[in-house]
């Protein structure tokens, strides 16, 4: 399961979305700007820019900047509550 953490107006987000669409990897997108309890989470994880993507079990930044090499088990991400986010496609 992939699931990708992003907001309106990004380019970044965009791209890294239709390159997941190009090789048909099924994905979970959460839009930071509807959902502020995941914004909340995000900010918590010391996160500051989109997207956040996050694979299987395993945390991964599109940034070369990341020196943490954080990997955070998707089982500690924030559940999903009824609607807001968006679909994979």
């Amino acid at each position: 399961m992939i699931k990708i953490y992003s907001k309106n107006s990004c380019a970044f987000c965009v791209r890294a979305k239709q390159y997941l669409e190009s090789k048909n990897i099924t994905y979970e997108e959460v839009n930071i700007e509807h959902d502020l309890e995941a914004r909340q989470w995000i900010l918590e994880q010391g996160h500051r820019t989109v997207p956040q993507i996050y694979i299987c079990l395993l945390y991964t930044s599109p940034s070369p900047r990341d020196q943490r090499g954080s990997r955070i088990p998707s089982c500690a991400l924030k559940k999903k509550r009824g609607g807001g986010g968006g679909g994979g496609g």
